[in-house]
C-alpha cells in the first residue's frame, strides 16, 4: 500500500511539473509529434512519388514518429529521474516508484499525442485501421521496456560520468535516423540493412507498422531482439545501481 501511495504522490507531483506550467508548454507537448508530421508532409508534397508503404505519406511518417516519441520521452524522463543526489536521500522512495510513475505520465501524454495525430489524419481523409492488435501492443510494451532500461543505465552512469547524458542523446539521435521513420529498412541496399538491423528501435517501429498496415512483412524484423537488448541494459543498470548505492552510503 505504501508503494502505491508513493507512486500516486510522485505521479501527481511530476504531472503538475510536466504540464502545469503554461498553456503554450501544454500545446507544444501535445502537438510536438504532429508538428514533425506536418513538416514531413510539406516536404514530401513536393515529391512526385508514392510513400514507401501504403498511399499516405502522413500515415507512414506517423507510424514511425509516434513509436520514437514514446521511447525518447520514456528514456529522457527515466534518465533524469534516477539521480543519485536527489533520489537516494529520499529513503521512502524506491526506484520502482519513480519508474512506474514516469511510465504512467509518459504513456498518458503519448496517448494524447496519438489522439491528436489521429484527428489530423482523419481531417485529411486518411484511412486508419488496426490490423494486428497484438503486434501493436507488443511494440508499445517493447518501446517502454527499451526506454526504461536505456534511461536507467544512462541515469546511473550519470553519477559516475557527468557527460553520459550527452552520449545518450547522441546515440538516440543515431537511432532516430536509422530506425525507419523515413524509410522501410527492407527497401534499403544490403549494406544499410546490415547496419540498421543492429538498432533495437528499428525492430519496434517495424513491429508497430505491422499492426497498422495489412500484410506488412519485414524481412529483418526480429521481435525478440529489442527485448533481449532491454534485458541486458536493465541488468547492467541494476549492477551500476548497487555500486552507486554503496558509494553513496560510504560517502
Amino acid at each position: 500500500m505504501r508503494t502505491w501511495n508513493a507512486i500516486f504522490a510522485l505521479t501527481v507531483r511530476d504531472w503538475n511539473l510536466r504540464v502545469g506550467r503554461s498553456p503554450m508548454e501544454i500545446f507544444w507537448l501535445m502537438w510536438e509529434p504532429g508538428m514533425h508530421m506536418l513538416f514531413y508532409m510539406a516536404a514530401t508534397s513536393l515529391m512526385p512519388r508514392r510513400p514507401h508503404e501504403g498511399d499516405s505519406f502522413a500515415l507512414f511518417f506517423a507510424s514511425g514518429i509516434l513509436p520514437f516519441f514514446l521511447f525518447q520521452r520514456t528514456f529522457f524522463r527515466i534518465s533524469i529521474g534516477l539521480n543519485q543526489q536527489t533520489l537516494y536521500p529520499l529513503r521512502k522512495i524506491i526506484i520502482f516508484d519513480v519508474v512506474v510513475s514516469r511510465i504512467i505520465i509518459e504513456l498518458s501524454v503519448w496517448m494524447m499525442n496519438v489522439f491528436f495525430i489521429v484527428c489530423v489524419l482523419l481531417a485529411i481523409n486518411t484511412e486508419i485501421y488496426v490490423y494486428n492488435t497484438i503486434a501493436l501492443l507488443k511494440a508499445i510494451v517493447g518501446l517502454i521496456c527499451l526506454g526504461v532500461s536505456w534511461g536507467m543505465l544512462v541515469g546511473f552512469l550519470n553519477s559516475m560520468l557527468p557527460f553520459m547524458p550527452k552520449i545518450g542523446n547522441f546515440i538516440n539521435r543515431i537511432m532516430y535516423f536509422t530506425c525507419g521513420i523515413f524509410f522501410v529498412p527492407d527497401h534499403m541496399p544490403p549494406f544499410i540493412r546490415n547496419f540498421v538491423e543492429w538498432n533495437p528501435l528499428m525492430h519496434l517501429v517495424e513491429m508497430f507498422r505491422s499492426g497498422i498496415y495489412y500484410g506488412y512483412g519485414s524481412l529483418i524484423m526480429d521481435q525478440t531482439y529489442p527485448f533481449a537488448v532491454a534485458l541486458v541494459l536493465i541488468t547492467c543498470a541494476t549492477l551500476l545501481e548497487n555500486i552507486a548505492i554503496k558509494q553513496y552510503q560510504s560517502a
